[in-house]
């Protein structure tokens, strides 16, 4: 398997982060530990981008932070949905 580009991998972990929020939105439960080595791992290799990379690298952490604040929302949500329930 090659080893992707940082911009790839970081718009990868966008695309899991928005599956992530369809599944809690529906009501699944999700488990995390996964996503969250990734984001880890991402935002480590973000703080040196190569230089090429730079404004990409920047404009994809920018929307995968966002994503991620969605994420926490929607689990917020979830948490709360359940609360209301009982």
């Amino acid at each position: 398997m090659s080893e992707q580009s940082l911009p790839d991998r970081i718009l990868h972990l966008i695309e899991m982060i928005d599956q992530a929020i369809t599944q809690v939105d529906g009501g699944d439960m999700i488990d995390l530990e996964g996503l969250d080595n990734e984001v880890q791992a991402v935002c480590e290799a973000a703080e040196n981008p190569a230089l090429e990379e730079m404004e990409i690298v920047d404009e994809r952490m920018d929307l995968m932070i966002a994503r991620l604040e969605e994420l926490g929302e929607a689990l917020d949500n979830f948490e709360h949905s359940d609360d209301d329930e009982e």
